[in-house]
């Protein structure tokens, strides 16, 4: 009788534990081996997520960063395979930004033409700022369909 009341006692504090998370940033040890996959999904849509509130290009790419490393020291955990990565999203990104890049140089030649003082280094900025969101939005709807 008593191990029923502690496995369930100890049950109810993993399902507290599991509440508490918003991001994979709180996960530790403890945490990531009473966690199933589908509640670490959710935690990185939930930090893709926050990654969209970011106006300003060098804290994004910062974030972003952060966000890749936290994701491979998870994967070196080996507690459970597939877990989301972002490499697929850098695979996916590298032709966002190229078009970006084009685009951008494509309005500043007609802007030149049309005396508009938006400078280059501005431009390109905005269009990678831009390339950016949307390959996060993409990849937060790639994960979130896995969650289905």
């Amino acid at each position: 009788m008593n191990y029923v009341y502690q496995a369930t006692k100890n049950r109810t504090n993993v399902n507290v534990l599991n509440k508490n998370l918003a991001s994979l940033r709180d996960l530790n040890s403890e945490h990531l081996l009473h966690t199933d996959k589908n509640q670490i999904i959710q935690l990185f849509c939930n930090d893709l997520k926050q990654l969209l509130d970011i106006s300003e290009l060098r804290e994004l790419i910062k974030k972003l960063n952060q966000l890749h490393h936290l994701l491979l020291n998870l994967n070196d955990e080996g507690v459970y395979k597939d877990l989301p990565n972002l490499d697929d999203f850098f695979r996916v990104l590298s032709p966002v930004l190229l078009r970006s890049v084009s685009q951008a140089l494509d309005t500043i030649s007609q802007d030149e033409k049309n005396n508009h003082s938006q400078s280059c280094e501005e431009s390109l900025l905005m269009g990678w700022l831009e390339s950016l969101r949307i390959s996060i939005e993409e990849e937060i709807h790639i994960w979130q369909e896995k969650l289905i």
